[in-house]
């Protein structure tokens, strides 16, 4: 009958690859996929994937669903989904949440809760009171800014695998797309934090130069223990160039003159620019303008499931 009611939903949803798109913008604890995996992957004539701009290709766990993990070492570590990755894996899954309710009877799913507990205790400031920074009102231009946030659960017995995974991919990328990555320092506090019950690391690297402007890259590394001794990592990094607007100043030069009779009056104004140099009032602000832009990406991509949790988020 289960097989039945199945293949009943499959036709009323129409084709598989109407209900979701894998290029949408990406967008977690644990739900067994075990006998989802049956019923759910013959009727996928694809499943969702997701390209992550750190730990690379990910696809739809087998073991822990919703969760993903990484397409080049599967289920050795798995990673919380965004709300958008959450809507796209839903749809795939049958629409309206069509084959989940069926195929498991339960859509309340614990880890929301779960999740949205970890994000208030770590990151209660930037995710429930920072407000929106007016990048009008800052004494620099943002010439460019990367962040970054995946919180990831990674199992006592598969830790090492996914060190080692992980790692010479952050190398590969600070050697050619991002050279600004502090690949060793992240996966060195990870592998540091898989030893302990909890641990938390974080730092600023700042860069400046008064013609050509500045970079500063923040990352932050938490770690908490579960109680089957699994982990629960969260990695932040965040990356900004930006570059101070001069001190403009304005000089006024009044001439005249005078011959026999003959006289005349004039002002000139000459405009020129001094170099800004960097005060502690000016670092903080430009602090505070990161952690806020951070917590707009958090609000993004968590805001339901922190929601789901009984947390209630300001809008943006």
């Amino acid at each position: 009958q289960l097989l039945v009611r199945l293949l009943g939903a499959v036709s009323q949803i129409g084709p598989i690859s109407d209900l979701f798109d894998t290029t949408a913008p990406d967008a977690s604890p644990i739900q067994a996929i075990g006998q989802l995996g049956d019923i759910i992957h013959p009727f996928l004539r694809e499943t969702p994937e997701f390209d992550d701009m750190l730990l690379g290709r990910l696809i739809v766990s087998k073991e822990n669903y919703p969760f993903l993990t990484l397409k080049s070492a599967p289920e050795s570590a798995h990673i919380y989904p965004t709300v958008q990755q959450l809507e796209i894996i839903k749809a795939a899954a049958g629409g309206r949440r069509t084959f989940l309710s069926r195929a498991t009877g339960d859509e309340n799913w614990s880890w929301q809760e779960e999740l949205a507990k970890f994000l208030k205790a770590e990151f209660s400031y930037e995710v429930l009171n920072s407000t929106v920074v007016d990048p009008g009102s800052l004494p620099f231009d943002k010439l460019h800014a990367g962040e970054y946030f995946k919180t990831v659960i990674v199992k006592e017995t598969k830790g090492e695998v996914f060190l080692q995974k992980l790692f010479a991919d952050l190398q590969n990328l600070s050697t050619t797309a991002i050279p600004w990555l502090p690949a060793q320092t992240l996966v060195k506090e990870m592998d540091m934090c898989l030893d302990v019950e909890y641990s938390r690391a974080s730092n600023k690297d700042f860069k400046f130069d008064l013609n050509v402007g500045g970079k500063m890259v923040f990352y932050r590394v938490i770690c908490e223990q579960r109680t089957n001794l699994d982990h629960i990592i969260s990695i932040s990094v965040y990356e900004n160039d930006f570059k101070f607007h001069p001190i403009e100043h304005i000089d006024t030069i009044a001439k005249s003159w005078k011959f026999l009779w003959f006289g005349g009056h004039k002002v000139e104004i000459h405009r020129w620019f001094e170099p800004r140099y960097l005060t502690q009032k000016d670092w903080q602000t430009l602090v505070d303008y990161m952690m806020s832009d951070f917590a707009v990406r958090l609000r993004f991509e968590y805001r339901e499931i922190l929601e789901a949790g009984g947390i209630d988020v300001h809008d943006d």
